[in-house]
């Protein structure tokens, strides 16, 4: 079974696919630059985690506490790119409220912080932000695919 970390990234990825700004442009851990018919989009990444032992005994459960960060891309050549980028934020922000669609992975989801940044260096002009959400999570001590309710 695949590690809950990435079973919550693909949750997410899933859920802020076809939002009206980005629609099927969400990419999962990208590290490459994305091409400008690619504009705008969402990769979501996987942060830090912290773990913390919430019980004791033969089988121990683990909280978990990871970052994830969904980077909004948007090309800067135009005047309304840090109106896209709040735009897009506001939309993940909208679908990433606790509901069914979290219950089977997700103990909480929170909100952290909103940074932007503008590169005019290379061939492509772009404008970035990377909106933070905390997810708190439980798993089984050796067991970090298993999510425990």
């Amino acid at each position: 079974m695949a590690h809950a970390r990435t079973q919550i990234r693909d949750l997410l990825a899933t859920r802020v696919t076809g939002l009206e700004t980005c629609g099927d442009r969400v990419f999962k851990n990208r590290v490459k630059p994305l091409p400008q018919t690619s504009l705008p989009a969402i990769n979501v990444m996987s942060g830090d985690e912290q773990m913390q032992v919430l019980s004791q005994g033969v089988s121990r459960r683990l909280g978990r506490v990871m970052q994830v960060h969904f980077d909004l891309i948007a090309d800067a050549d135009s005047d309304g790119a840090a109106d896209t980028l709040d735009t897009i934020a506001a939309e993940i922000e909208a679908a990433m409220v606790e509901g069914a669609w979290s219950s089977a992975l997700i103990f909480s989801i929170s909100p952290v912080s909103l940074t932007e940044s503008y590169d005019g260096e290379g061939r492509k002009v772009i404008a970035q932000a990377r909106l933070t959400y905390e997810v708190e999570y439980h798993t089984a001590e050796g067991s970090a695919g298993s999510v425990l309710a």
